[in-house]
């Protein structure tokens, strides 16, 4: 037998066959490294759980919920208001009084506007106390220190520290929760009843707010009663609008805007709202025909709008024209750079 065509030897086999498993487990190990590095990115600093609404006061009665990415990715806020907001006015060579208050901010907090959030989300109890709970990837028990010490720094009066939250001499509280979420209110007693975290499930029965969504709200019937009851009771919409108990709403903001709304009746059936609505949506309509304005795409978006039953709730979906959310936001960006151009510029 020719040498060179004589059959391996049997260690030959095994330590090809090791070194084979080598490359396997390191190939192994570096795909879960990879994928744990890519995964912590994703839900720890893109996509941290949903919490902001965790913090509104139990007993709630409207809330609103604003996804920052979201928000963000949409392509008119993305390219024309995220770089105001960014730049604060500044242009490279004379930065503004205004750009350099968020610097230091971002300095003193650990907290970067607004790159570091990633939720918005504003609830009241009663409509007269409000309170704002911003979450993100935000650095637990530093905002409040920071905050305080830029205030003084800039000579703004009115704000005292009173225990772990500070307070203006107009009512206005801020604070921040253990778990990093910065509280906003109205009133001391509002921002002290939200720092602590409520639990998740109490907090999905009694306030069911969507968490999916660029712009997400719920109004219960306790809230909208108190609006209502200040209108004469002259037209059939505010009639047909006290018969509703809660809504639910989705504002997918994306190259096809639309709205989504769900709403539970109150003493009628589902079907009868949805009839109600349906007749009273044919008046607003005709209505609007004669309207010079489109009320940014709102005159568009009830024209396509479709109602119909389902269950025990009423379903209403509407399509609204992006053209006309690019203009509102243009206009918003033009009113805010114009205002911040005008903050003093650092010599």
């Amino acid at each position: 037998m020719n040498p060179a065509q004589a059959t391996p030897s049997p260690a030959s086999k095994s330590t090809r066959r090791g070194g084979s498993l080598r490359w396997v487990v390191v190939a192994l190990t570096l795909v879960a490294v990879v994928g744990g590095v890519g995964a912590y990115l994703y839900f720890a600093v893109l996509h941290p759980p949903p919490r902001a609404h965790l913090h509104l006061p139990e007993g709630s009665t409207i809330a609103v919920r604003v996804d920052a990415l979201q928000l963000l990715a949409f392509r008119p806020v993305r390219e024309k208001l995220l770089p105001v907001f960014e730049n604060a006015g500044a242009t490279p060579d004379q930065p503004t009084r205004a750009k350099e208050r968020l610097d230091r901010l971002r300095k003193l907090t650990g907290v970067s506007l607004p790159t570091d959030l990633r939720e918005v989300v504003v609830g009241s109890l009663d409509g007269t106390q409000w309170v704002a709970a911003f979450g993100g990837t935000l650095e637990a028990g530093r905002f409040v220190d920071g905050l305080e010490t830029v205030l003084k720094e800039e000579a703004i009066g009115g704000w005292k520290r009173d225990g772990e939250v500070l307070v203006h001499t107009l009512g206005a509280t801020v604070g921040q929760a253990a778990d990093g979420t910065i509280l906003v209110g109205t009133t001391k007693s509002i921002v002290l009843a939200a720092l602590p975290a409520r639990d998740p499930e109490s907090s999905a029965s009694d306030l069911p707010l969507p968490t999916r969504g660029a712009l997400t709200f719920m109004v219960k019937s306790a809230a909208s009663r108190r609006a209502l009851d200040s209108l004469p009771p002259l037209f059939s919409a505010i009639r047909t609008l006290s018969t509703i108990d809660r809504l639910n709403g989705t504002f997918t903001l994306d190259d096809s805007p639309r709205v989504d709304l769900q709403l539970r009746p109150r003493g009628v059936t589902a079907a009868e709202l949805a009839s109600a609505l349906q007749s009273d949506l044919a008046t607003v309509k005709l209505a609007l025909i004669f309207s010079p304005s489109d009320f940014g795409g709102a005159r568009q978006a009830l024209t396509s709008a479709t109602i119909r039953a389902e269950g025990d709730n009423v379903l209403v979906a509407a399509a609204w024209p992006f053209a006309a959310l690019e203009g509102e936001v243009q206009r918003l960006a033009d009113m805010l750079s114009a205002l911040l151009a005008q903050t003093p510029r650092l010599k």
